[in-house]
């Protein structure tokens, strides 16, 4: 099959599996939400958002954002937090169960006739200078995107394939535990690039020693020059870098079109551009539908520490967040205690495939991969060269100088180290001479190690009963 063919059986995929039913409970549902605003005279006003307002959503895999658009009067003495605790405390006892999810602003969450809601509340602004809070630009975005797809007719479509491509290798999504495109950053490039082959084209090609500039609003046409290939060079760079107060975290830059000062792509990171690379160049170069099945597995090998989280009511980025400090602590402990870790990410050897089939790519993926989210667990991995450590430990001591005019307090030192190990010796580091000491191991295997980890780490205590 080629890329059209391909695109073309996903999209049937796509429209097959909308529910019309579903779609006529959405809007009824949206309507019953502006009578209770109404019935209470609230100073609300609904507007739905995320990929069910953008049409970008995937079959019957999304959420509706309903944005709480508060527009505060001054004549009561109301504030935005006691209007919306009013709100969803009528809702409540209407007949939702509702769960506060805590972020930079609370937002919540509940499930109706099998469609998932997220309540957003937002402050109602004409301009975004009277924004308090990032959440306040989201109605903007919506709108940004609806007035580009007037332009390209079959733009939803190419960022409904863009975002299937990326999410088959977990390359989707801004939470900490992802580090990838938003869904506002990966609209903005494939509104760019106008379609699905070209933004893969650009992605496929990234080298992550340059910079590149996406600036779909021609914000700074005028202040830097961009390459053919949209980078820019590192003078500009140097600028654009100061202007953002260092916020930038990978090789490719895109700037918000709703606000030059803003960067949308501020949680990408290097990583995620590098698979995101390599895992478009095996596309374009073999295009197969198997590119956009996720199918990550964490194989149960010798040297791989493989742990399973229990997702319970929390925001997805706090949970990630969790997962992902458990995983840089374990691993800290481990090289602390000589064990060898390896990194997920290291794409300095990659080969491409002489065939690519659906196992090599799953393969990819997997290997590639550090955490994963499976719709009710997390999955971590950590890999280490080996699953023992060496039967000796070696100890470094003090410098060793015996000199007659050698301080008392180096001699006391030395002698001290001494006797405190049995098999010592000398060994020159650096044209320096230091006393070692050679021990025997009381235990040596990961098992060990990782039970002590658990046991001891009062940080991590109140995960421990979620961890597998």
């Amino acid at each position: 099959m080629n890329i059209k063919e391909i695109k073309l059986e996903l999209l049937d995929t796509i429209y097959s599996n909308l529910d019309e039913k579903k779609n006529k409970s959405i809007n009824s549902f949206i309507k019953s939400l502006n009578n209770i605003i109404l019935e209470n005279n609230l100073p609300i006003f609904l507007k739905v958002g995320g990929s069910y307002a953008k049409q970008t959503f995937l079959g019957n895999d999304f959420d509706v954002d309903v944005f709480l658009r508060v527009k505060n009067d001054e004549k009561k003495n109301e504030s935005f937090d006691d209007i919306i605790t009013k709100f969803i405390e009528i809702l409540k006892l209407k007949y939702l169960k509702i769960n506060k999810i805590h972020g930079s602003r609370d937002y919540y969450q509940f499930v109706k006739d099998d469609v998932k809601y997220e309540l957003v509340p937002n402050k109602y602004i004409d301009d975004l200078s009277q924004a308090t809070n990032t959440t306040d630009y989201s109605p903007f975005h919506v709108d940004f995107l609806k007035k580009e797809m007037l332009k390209n007719k079959k733009l939803n479509d190419e960022i409904r394939i863009t975002k299937m491509f990326l999410k088959a290798c977990n390359c989707y999504g801004a939470e900490s535990y992802i580090n990838s495109f938003s869904g506002h950053s990966l609209d903005i490039l494939v509104a760019y690039f106008k379609n699905f082959e070209n933004t893969l084209e650009f992605l496929s090609k990234i080298n992550i020693s340059k910079k590149y500039l996406i600036d779909i609003s021609d914000f700074y046409k005028n202040d830097f020059t961009k390459n053919i290939d949209f980078s820019i060079s590192k003078e500009d760079y140097e600028k654009i870098k100061k202007q953002f107060d260092n916020k930038i975290n990978s090789s490719l830059i895109i700037i918000d079109p709703i606000d030059k000062n803003r960067i949308a792509s501020s949680a990408l990171n290097n990583y995620r551009i590098l698979k995101i690379k390599y895992y478009s160049k095996l596309f374009l170069e073999t295009p197969s539908s198997f590119f956009f099945e996720r199918n990550i597995k964490f194989k149960k090998k010798s040297n791989n520490i493989i742990l399973k989280y229990e997702k319970n009511n929390e925001n997805m980025d706090i949970c990630g967040a969790n997962v992902l400090s458990i995983k840089r602590k374990l691993s800290n402990f481990l090289k602390e205690n000589d064990f060898e870790v390896l990194d997920n990410f290291d794409f300095t050897n990659f080969r491409f495939f002489k065939r690519v089939n659906k196992r090599k790519i799953d393969e990819f993926n997997s290997k590639h991969e550090d955490v994963f989210f499976d719709g009710n667990h997390f999955y971590l991995k950590i890999i280490l060269k080996k699953n023992k450590i060496s039967k000796y430990k070696i100890i470094k001591g003090p410098i060793f100088e015996m000199e007659e005019n050698t301080k008392e307090e180096i001699k006391n030192s030395i002698e001290s180290f001494k006797n405190s190990h049995k098999n010592t010796f000398i060994k020159n580091e650096e044209n320096k001479y230091y006393i070692f000491a050679k021990e025997k191991r009381e235990k040596r295997k990961l098992r060990f190690f990782i039970e002590d980890f658990f046991e001891k780490r009062k940080d991590i205590e109140k995960y421990v009963n979620r961890v597998k």
